[in-house]
């Protein structure tokens, strides 16, 4: 997922986060496990009636959010 950037999201094992305004060496945040960025996130995310699933974001998770994600590098 890339801050600013609307997108459809399947269903997969890990979310990368990426916030190109940090520039190339700082831009990608981390990962996190797809269930903990549901738990943590999903109000931001809606699901979509198509097959495979996919999830609708238009907004990008916040400081606190991506702490309780505990993303990983």
């Amino acid at each position: 997922m890339t801050k600013d950037v609307i997108t459809l999201l399947p269903v997969t094992d890990r979310f990368f986060f990426c916030d190109a305004d940090r520039g190339q060496e700082k831009g990608m945040l981390g990962f996190g496990a797809w269930q903990k960025v549901v738990d943590v996130v999903g109000h931001r995310m809606r699901r979509e009636d198509m097959y495979p699933p996919r999830y609708f974001v238009d907004s990008f998770p916040t400081e606190a959010e991506f702490k309780a994600i505990g993303l990983e590098r």
